[in-house]
């Protein structure tokens, strides 16, 4: 009989749990990682509020918004980004700022570029908070002068009672407005799966008919 035990202790709360709130590893001991989901999930928010954090972030963004624009690559990886980034007096005090505020999404530093129709580099970026950068996208895409960029697709905020709650322009912004990570949203809008929940809310496509609404 096998007498393998069933459960491990995280390393960070210290509480034994079942094998089932670990992610899977193809190595280790148990095949498991040693920090339960939840723990993880922390530390991965907790980490992206920081510098370092929040500059991967912003680069994976820059790389994400590349392939939708079909554009170049950023003309640097991210170490040199964040090398850039910890060098600007104004990253610095967007980003204290953006704490005092109790992390609010508007303000989260971001790096916008100066022509929006040319990839990311050195040349062409500033620091801006995410409202600016935002307000700077829109703008271009009213005047036309946005290349190659698909256009977005509106999205509505349901509640459980098929209440609208808010609109947002895309599925970025309101995987960025409800701190979701990327595609969540947008996944089941591709999908349509409108009777997922997420964060409790459900969400489809702004001019698609809401029963009871």
């Amino acid at each position: 009989m096998d007498q393998r035990k069933e459960t491990k202790v995280c390393t960070k709360c210290k509480v034994e749990k079942s094998f089932n709130e670990f992610t899977a590893l193809k190595y280790g001991k148990y095949g498991y990682q040693c920090e339960c989901k939840l723990c993880h999930n922390d530390r991965i928010k907790l980490y992206r509020k920081t510098k370092n954090g929040l500059i991967q972030r912003i680069y994976l963004l820059q790389r994400k918004a590349c392939r939708e624009r079909d554009h170049k690559y950023p003309l640097y990886n991210l170490k040199m980004l964040r090398v850039w980034c910890l060098s600007q007096l104004k990253f610095h005090e967007l980003y204290d700022n953006w704490v005092d505020s109790g992390y609010n999404t508007n303000l989260v530093p971001s790096c916008d570029r100066l022509d929006n129709k040319k990839t990311y580099m050195f040349d062409n970026i500033q620091i801006v908070t995410w409202q600016e950068n935002k307000n700077h996208c829109y703008e271009d895409m009213r005047n036309g002068i946005i290349a190659n960029l698909k256009p977005s697709i509106p999205i509505i905020q349901i509640s459980i009672n098929n209440k609208i709650i808010s609109r947002f322009r895309s599925s970025i912004e309101a995987e960025r407005f409800m701190d979701l990570n990327s595609n969540k949203i947008s996944y089941i809008i591709k999908t349509r799966q409108s009777e997922k929940i997420i964060k409790g809310f459900k969400w489809m496509v702004a001019y698609e008919s809401v029963q009871g609404i």
